[in-house]
């Protein structure tokens, strides 16, 4: 074969109607900056003694599983998709009042609709001129979204899979948008139902949250030295921001252990969801915490201020987090 590059690499993904079933048609196909989806064998190595010196003299394949990283942009209609992944369950889809073109994909709140540990499957699906193969029961490790000020919003995702199974797979892809920085509007306020009218928080120029759902994949004398399933553990969400220091608010947030609720919204008037809804992605977190403030003096610039955020279960809500989707895309899509 002849060589390649990586730009002719196509990546996509379909939520699975049969868990453990590799799709094979309907593929979302994911313009990616960066992506490695690969079979990966855990190996044993045989160290018995020969009355020779030489430690190991054979290995063994003990597991064959895949493993997926992917990074990119933020699209308006993929991410949606991403949601479905993250949050464990498909959202709850209705046209936007008054405007029926749009539609407004709201996911249960996590962790309530979802609270299980089997999340939503998908399958993977992974071309290139050398081979073509599907990743069936891939289930989403970790998933994280950084924003900063001067370039596109950003995701990262992880996730672990079956083994690979050849396909006969063909990528398509159709035009979207993606969020921009200047689309990104974060509120704080007491509670939820504070965030409705609460004024923008300025001085932001940088976020990054990063979702842990720490898999653990089960290995069985009947599923030899194959997959049996993949399970979604427990659930985290840690993060950062970065600000401009003009005030004690965050260091006083820090000091004295204030829990607050946080939205992230992203909302793009140009590219409408309808006639004249605009396209968002709304992030919800009821109850949030922060640590390890820390100020940059530097010499030759304007001072800033970091520190640590983590988004906790709120029982009063009963979510971690509520994200909701308005779009283009119609009731059944994700």
């Amino acid at each position: 074969m002849a060589r390649f590059s990586s730009r002719r690499v196509n990546i996509g993904f379909k939520k699975e109607a049969v868990r453990g079933t590799a799709e094979t048609s309907g593929f979302y196909w994911y313009p990616f900056l960066t992506a490695d989806f690969i079979d990966k064998t855990d190996k044993k190595k045989n160290e018995s003694v020969f009355g020779n010196i030489a430690k190991n003299n054979d290995e063994i394949t003990t597991l064959h599983r895949g493993e997926g990283a992917l990074t990119g942009k933020m699209w308006q209609k993929g991410i949606g998709y991403l949601l479905t992944w993250l949050s464990g369950a498909s959202p709850v889809s209705t046209a936007v009042g008054g405007d029926a073109a749009a539609t407004s994909h709201a996911y249960t709140p996590v962790l309530t609709g979802a609270n299980a540990n089997s999340h939503q499957s998908f399958t993977n699906a992974a071309i290139d001129p050398n081979q073509n193969l599907a990743f069936a029961l891939s289930m989403l490790d970790s998933f994280k979204l950084t924003w900063v000020k001067d370039d596109f919003a950003k995701i990262e995702i992880n996730s672990q899979s079956k083994a690979s199974a050849s396909a006969s797979n063909t990528a398509t892809f159709t035009a979207e948008p993606e969020f921009l920085p200047k689309h990104l509007a974060v509120k704080i306020a007491t509670n939820l139902a504070g965030l409705t009218g609460a004024t923008e928080s300025g001085e932001i120029v940088g976020i990054t949250l990063e979702f842990k759902k720490n898999l653990k994949v089960i290995q069985t004398s009947k599923s030899k030295d194959q997959v049996d399933e993949i399970h979604n553990v427990e659930w985290e969400v840690t993060g950062s921001i970065e600000k401009y220091y003009v005030d004690a608010t965050f260091h006083d947030y820090d000091k004295n252990d204030t829990k607050v609720a946080m939205r992230l919204d992203f909302i793009d008037s140009v590219n409408l969801a309808g006639t004249t809804t605009p396209t968002s992605l709304r992030l919800d977190f009821a109850r949030v915490g922060f640590s390890n403030w820390k100020p940059g003096y530097g010499t030759s610039d304007i001072s800033t201020e970091t520190l640590d955020i983590e988004a906790f279960f709120s029982v009063a809500d009963g979510s971690v987090f509520l994200p909701t989707l308005v779009n283009n895309q119609a009731p059944g899509t994700y």
